[in-house]
């Protein structure tokens, strides 16, 4: 705030003269562009709310602030005012510049110290000398000593008693303490009596229970080599039972080997005529027999897969799959019949010895991976290679392979589908499909998509296939057909 401009003598210019507490600067600052002048107090406040000059409204902050001209800080100091501390009496009349000097050295300024000369030579400050009253403040001074005397005088009074109290109940307390002690071990002796009866008892009863215990740890030694014993001749049986179901599982799929060349020898041969009316017979064409195998690692849901697809059943209950599972589909494609063989395969490491007799014949492979392990997405290289290998394709880049990505009904999915696609396209564009064998989600799209794909290839492999799909034998009367079927040679 500025200096009051009813203590100053004479006029004062508007120049020297703060706008926003119109009184004579103090500290000033000025503004850069307009030149305007406030006092270092009421400027930093202004600003604090606003961003402007209080004048001219132009914008204004605390950093372009600056000290007003030597010209202006010297016509303000000097101006000629009155003291502080006129009020009590101080007639001094002086330049601003010598304000401050003249307050450290006034004899009026009522804050301060001054001794009292009339006697008690108490150190009091000027303004409250003319009120001071010696003898009033000796006796006040006296009188609170003399309450602080008697009041101490009754506290250590007090103290003793209670130390007398305190005493007498020490006393008593050690008394009764050294009776404890006593009582304490008296009781001590008789435990530790009691406490060697006990260890001798313990010491007694720990040998019979070590020799009874010595006799269970024979008799379940025994138990356990019995066990062992009936643990290897079972394993012994179910290895033997694992070879037999191996060796008939390898013998069903020759068999069914065979049985698949022979349709597909069938379907190749070619159209027999109609004995009657001299058109190819293409019954035969419409029956396709296909072998499709499931592979993946174990757990990924390739049984629930094909239970879902040829069963429409689902089962929460897991069983791992023995060596392999085989179900026939029979699915209208384009008008055509064709029976997918679906072969589940085991998962398990113990059974890929079992892949050459399984693999074979195969006409399309089926990839399967858990959409939340990792593990059987990276697994999908090792069975791709391992298949390839095992049954040697004429064209390895082009034998049609299917990936599915199952699972996609359970939540904290570890496999993106664009990370599976990328495999996929990878891998010579193989088809893609995400599904859900408890959901039933793109099951059925993706099985009908591999009879699809295969019944294409197969229509593109067939030598025959470029034979129109009737002819007629002799000549155009329907009844000359018959007559003219037989050869004269």
């Amino acid at each position: 705030m500025g200096i009051n401009i009813d203590r100053f003598v004479g006029d004062v210019d508007s120049n020297f003269i703060c706008s926003i507490c119109n009184d004579v600067l103090e500290d000033p600052l000025q503004a850069p562009k307009c030149e305007h002048s406030f006092c270092k107090l009421c400027i930093l406040t202004w600003l604090n709310t606003n961003h402007s000059c209080p004048l001219d409204r132009k914008k204004l902050t605390v950093v372009d602030l600056r000290p007003v001209s030597r010209i202006l800080r010297s016509l303000l100091l000097r101006l000629t005012l009155t003291c502080n501390n006129q009020i009590h009496g101080c007639p001094a009349i002086l330049v601003l510049e010598q304000l401050e000097n003249h307050l450290l050295e006034c004899s009026f300024d009522p804050k301060r110290l001054v001794s009292c000369n009339s006697g008690c030579g108490i150190t009091i400050c000027f303004g409250e000398l003319a009120n001071h009253n010696c003898v009033q403040s000796l006796r006040l001074e006296m009188k609170e000593t003399s309450e602080i005397l008697f009041g101490l005088v009754d506290v250590e009074t007090e103290n003793k008693n209670k130390m007398s109290e305190i005493e007498s109940k020490l006393a008593e307390s050690a008394q009764s303490l050294k009776f404890e002690m006593w009582k304490m071990s008296k009781d001590q002796r008789v435990m530790a009596t009691k406490l060697k009866k006990v260890e001798k008892a313990n010491e007694e009863n720990m040998s019979k229970i070590l020799g009874t215990n010595t006799n269970l740890v024979k008799e379940l030694e025994r138990v356990k080599k019995a066990n062992e014993d009936k643990i290897l001749m079972i394993e012994s049986k179910y290895e033997l039972l694992w070879a037999e179901m191996a060796k008939n599982q390898i013998s069903m799929s020759n068999l069914l080997h065979v049985e698949s060349s022979t349709m597909k020898q069938s379907h190749c041969q070619p159209h027999m005529l109609d004995g009657r009316s001299g058109v190819l017979n293409d019954k035969s064409r419409k029956k396709i027999l296909l072998k499709v195998i499931i592979l993946g690692d174990s757990g990924v849901g390739k049984t629930s897969l094909m239970n879902q697809y040829v069963l429409k059943k689902f089962s929460n209950e897991y069983k791992a799959t023995i060596g392999t599972g085989i179900a026939p589909k029979e699915v209208m494609v384009d008008d055509n019949l064709v029976t997918l063989q679906i072969w589940d395969t085991a998962g398990q490491e113990r059974f890929r010895s079992l892949g050459v007799a399984f693999y074979r014949a195969a006409d399309c492979c089926v990839l399967v991976f858990d959409v939340t392990s990792a593990s059987s997405f990276k697994s999908l290289d090792s069975w791709r290679d391992e298949f390839l290998m095992q049954i040697s394709p004429r064209d390895p880049d082009n034998f049609p392979f299917v990936v599915l990505g199952n699972k996609v009904d359970v939540e904290n999915r570890a496999v993106s589908t664009n990370r599976a696609q990328q495999w996929c396209q990878e891998k010579n564009n193989i088809p893609f499909f995400e599904t859900s064998a408890k959901e039933a989600i793109n099951v059925e799209q993706a099985f009908q998509t591999i009879a699809r794909n295969l019944l294409a290839q197969e229509a593109q492999e067939d030598p025959y296939n470029e034979f129109p799909d009737t002819m007629r034998v002799g000549s155009q009367e329907p009844g000359d057909s018959a007559r003219q079927a037989s050869c004269s040679c």
